[in-house]
């Protein structure tokens, strides 16, 4: 059965979330799975100490998830809502579940922070996003809109035989949605603002002269008919790597909209 992944760690962009993500769930017809990941809190001494058992966080992780299922059922009535707590760490248990149940596509929430707890949530988020082969959707915190209307997909033409048009079109067609693609450069392009393998969903496009990707995205994706911006990450070396970390975190942590990422 198909199913959208909703990452909860209880607080209060990761609620805000959920609520997308069950949105997303009745929208697309799939299951809903609430998953949170913890790890066992010890003191930093020269003899560390647990300071609670793993059997009472995976307590409290299931009653907590259980109170985030029952507010939901109510607000969302005949989804289908399951959960499941997970002990480690935060990225690679949900990179592991993922690999095994094949989601449709995860659900995060974004925090509006800075300093230590930017560092904190912005390295899970940016983790879990490199590891992923299924979309991933971040949600910011003051997001509350839950539209599927239109969509801005940003692409940069490279590597066109690896580009995931099957997933793109896949998904915004179960959801009905508008697609612009743009493409951000200084110099103009040399070769068709096409995509093959879009022509079902109809795209329009366009080429935006601007030397800053990240501020004209950004610029864009505040437009009020904006509901969703589409990167597409692809990272074969170090140096892509170092970019697809600070380009999309910069993204993450300026934009009030939704961010797809969908892997090449």
């Amino acid at each position: 059965m198909n199913s959208i992944v909703a990452l909860s760690d209880f607080s209060v962009a990761s609620d805000n979330a959920l609520r997308y993500a069950a949105t997303l769930a009745k929208k697309t017809g799939a299951a809903l799975v609430l998953l949170h990941a913890y790890q066992i809190p010890v003191t930093m001494n020269d003899m560390p100490v647990m300071l609670i058992s793993a059997d009472e966080l995976k307590t409290n992780a299931d009653n907590r998830l259980a109170l985030s299922k029952d507010s939901l059922s109510s607000e969302f009535a005949g989804l289908a809502i399951e959960t499941e707590s997970l002990l480690g760490d935060v990225a690679y248990e949900v990179e592991e579940w993922c690999k095994r149940n094949n989601p449709m596509a995860v659900v995060l929430g974004t925090h509006e922070s800075s300093g230590a707890e930017r560092l904190f949530f912005g390295s899970n988020a940016i983790d879990i996003l490199r590891h992923l082969d299924c979309p991933v959707f971040t949600i910011p915190q003051t997001y509350t809109q839950y539209h599927f209307t239109n969509a801005l997909l940003a692409t940069d033409l490279s590597n066109k035989e690896a580009f995931p048009s099957n997933k793109i079109v896949g998904l915004l067609q179960t959801l009905s949605i508008n697609l612009q693609v743009v493409h951000v450069e200084e110099k103009e392009p040399t070769q068709p603002l096409s995509i093959p393998g879009l022509e079902p969903l109809q795209p329009s496009y366009q080429w935006i002269k601007e030397e800053d990707v990240n501020k004209c995205l950004l610029r864009l994706v505040q437009q009020p008919e904006t509901d969703l911006l589409i990167v597409l990450p692809h990272e074969h070396n170090v140096i892509e790597r170092l970019f697809f970390k600070l380009h999309t975190e910069k993204l993450i942590h300026h934009t009030s909209k939704p961010i797809l990422t969908i892997k090449n």
